[in-house]
C-alpha cells in the first residue's frame, strides 16, 4: 500500500506533488503553503484536491486487487 502511495505522488506533476507534501507531511496550513510558493491559497487548495482524488483512486484499486485476489 505504501509503495502504491509513493507511487502516484512520483506521477503527481512537481508543483501538486511539492503542494501536497507541504500540506500533509510538513503540517502547513493552506495559507502558509501559499505565502510560501508565492501562490494564491485557492490554487493551493486545488492542488490538494487534485492529489488527493488521484490517491483515492490508487487506494481503490489496490483494494480491489487485493479483494479480488484473495477471494
Amino acid at each position: 500500500m505504501e509503495s502504491s502511495i509513493e507511487g502516484v505522488l512520483e506521477k503527481l506533476p512537481k508543483k501538486c506533488r511539492e503542494i501536497f507534501m507541504l500540506s500533509r507531511f510538513d503540517n502547513l496550513s493552506n495559507q502558509e503553503i501559499a505565502e510560501k510558493l508565492g501562490i494564491s491559497k485557492r490554487t493551493v487548495e486545488n492542488q490538494i484536491t487534485i492529489a488527493l482524488k488521484l490517491l483515492r483512486l490508487s487506494i481503490r484499486v489496490v483494494i480491489y486487487s487485493i479483494i479480488f485476489f484473495n477471494i
